[in-house]
């Protein structure tokens, strides 16, 4: 009688976390900038996946992956992680109903990922698709409360293909020397800053990188002047750039 007072006082103590802690209200104003596609509906035999392991005791954790805008992306997850392994709650990245999220329209525990700081968060669980309608690195999570993240074990392993535009494929095969580290565009001030590990050729790489400023800032409705070549793309301009420790950062700034 001792021991089934004790489990049903867990039980209870249980539900009482997971009805009354809300998600938080930081993601009320992000901004859906993916589009999510149909199961299945993602030919992937022909991609090579980049592996992304995700642990279940940190906020978003960045990916290393910049997506552009136009891209079709297909994640299938793998694993096994707990928000409280002292009371034996496990689970694979489809997560669980009866938990309690960081974000509360996702399922507790499962995976999520969202494109850019300020993407709207989605669910991942075991496998997803979708189609990127802006620029930006991608970040994945579990959908835990963000405050109660010390005591979590265990880690999933997301696979993530990366199917990009037909018009893109000849200009990103520059990109194989390098990667797009960081990020970050604000819609308000039209300003934003993309940086890229140099490698050997640093004028390759910045070729690439304005390449990418003009496209980013084609897509964010500026008029594209006639003057302007197709490389060059929106109209845009550059405020700074400097190379530090093998790290070429350009701020840029988008005009119309």
């Amino acid at each position: 009688m001792k021991y089934l007072s004790l489990i049903i006082i867990a039980v209870l103590s249980l539900s009482q976390v997971a009805c009354l802690s809300y998600g938080s209200r930081e993601y009320d104003k992000t901004v859906q900038n993916i589009e999510i596609l149909a199961a299945d509906s993602h030919n992937i035999d022909f991609l090579k996946p980049l592996k992304v392991n995700v642990s279940s005791n940190k906020t978003w954790q960045k990916a290393n992956l910049f997506i552009e805008s136009g891209d079709v992306v297909s994640i299938k997850a793998h694993g096994r992680w707990s928000p409280w392994p002292d009371m034996n709650l496990w689970s694979g990245p489809e997560g669980s109903y009866a938990w309690a999220g960081e974000v509360k329209s996702i399922r507790g525990s499962a995976l999520m990922a969202r494109l850019g700081h300020k993407g709207q968060p989605f669910e991942v669980a075991i496998e997803k698709s979708f189609k990127a309608k802006d620029y930006g690195m991608l970040y994945f999570a579990m959908n835990d409360p963000f405050d109660y993240l010390h005591d979590n074990q265990g880690q999933v392993s997301a696979e993530v293909y990366i199917d990009r535009l037909q018009s893109q494929k000849q200009s990103s095969k520059a990109h194989n020397d390098f990667t797009v580290i960081s990020y970050q565009y604000d819609d308000q001030k039209r300003q934003g800053r993309i940086s890229a590990s140099v490698g050997e050729n640093s004028f390759a790489v910045r070729k690439w990188l304005l390449h990418k400023i003009g496209e980013i800032a084609a897509s964010k409705n500026v008029a594209i002047k006639s003057s302007k070549s197709q490389v060059e793309g929106g109209a845009y301009r550059v405020m700074d750039e400097n190379i530090d420790q093998g790290v070429l950062s350009i701020q840029f700034e988008t005009v119309w």
